[in-house]
């Protein structure tokens, strides 16, 4: 009887072991939790703060994030969390982030079920700026032990999936110093609009967009024709004569343009000669010369 229990009991023993061997162990990545652009800042300086949630294989309900940083050395400039497909997504404004030292975000399921793919995880980025009077020395942003990913139980309780010990990064720590600055430049530029039609005389401003936010290289302005219109410094583009001129906005190594056509006052297009010069004759007047009678 024994050795039936205890031949029984090692059966069991093993099985498991199956079980268990046969699940792969779940890691996070290694970059997973809060990161930040820079590892040094001075008053007056911009960065990023990411915070990457690693995915998971299983189907999800609701996540929460939030991350705490020094009010008293920060301040958020800017944060958009991204649109998960079938989860509703809430978040504290830029004010509501100042205000409490912290920025924050919830996920829902639109269907209040677990039926939300998300292998591949997400990323959240804020910006921050230093303050002016910000004190000297290291200042940490610390992921919130609420932090977490979470599906249901068949019995449609709640069941994390990642959660605060999951995350590798759990602060990230920036220096801030007495002087110099980060410079962090333009990956990108788009001017609005990229075609415009102006009279001769008028003027119109064009809008240059970099990114990222938080870039520190300077806007120039250049036209390929000032003859035909010119662009101050500003973006303000003034029609000279009529053709046509490139208007070029630079930030940094990117380049983008504006094509501007310039037309008389009083037309709404630009004016070409390209009929051929033809003699008038006694029945039909051409393009020079008069009508004679003969």
């Amino acid at each position: 009887m024994n050795k039936r229990i205890t031949s029984l009991f090692l059966s069991v023993v093993m099985i498991c072991s199956l079980l268990v061997t046969a699940v792969p162990a779940w890691a996070a990545p290694g970059d997973s939790g809060v990161t930040a652009s820079v590892t040094q800042a001075a008053p007056g300086d911009t960065f990023s703060v990411t915070l990457k949630l690693p995915g998971t294989e299983r189907l999800i309900s609701d996540i929460s994030l939030k991350v705490h940083f020094d009010s008293a050395v920060f301040e958020v400039t800017e944060y958009t969390i991204p649109s998960i497909p079938g989860m509703e997504k809430m978040q504290s404004n830029v004010e509501e982030a100042n205000s409490n030292a912290f920025f924050a975000a919830v996920y829902l399921s639109l269907n209040s079920e677990a039926d939300i793919p998300f292998t591949d995880g997400l990323e959240v980025t804020a910006y921050f700026k230093v303050k002016a009077d910000a004190s000297l020395g290291d200042s940490e942003f610390k992921l919130d032990n609420s932090t977490s990913v979470a599906s249901l139980t068949d019995m449609g309780l709640p069941d994390v999936l990642v959660k605060y010990d999951d995350f590798v990064n759990k602060t990230a720590t920036v220096t801030i110093t007495g002087g110099g600055s980060t410079e962090i430049p333009a990956e990108g530029v788009t001017v609005t609009p990229d075609t415009l039609t102006l009279t001769v005389g008028a003027s119109q401003i064009l809008e240059a967009t970099v990114t990222p936010p938080t870039f520190t290289d300077t806007v120039t302005w250049e036209s390929d024709k000032p003859a035909i219109a010119t662009v101050d410094p500003d973006g303000r583009v003034t029609a000279v004569d009529p053709g046509e001129a490139i208007i070029t906005a630079k930030a940094g190594e990117e380049t983008a343009t504006c094509t501007v056509t310039v037309v008389a006052s009083g037309c709404s297009h630009p004016i070409k000669n390209d009929v051929p010069e033809k003699a008038s004759t006694c029945t039909e007047r051409g393009p020079i010369g008069d009508i004679r009678q003969q």
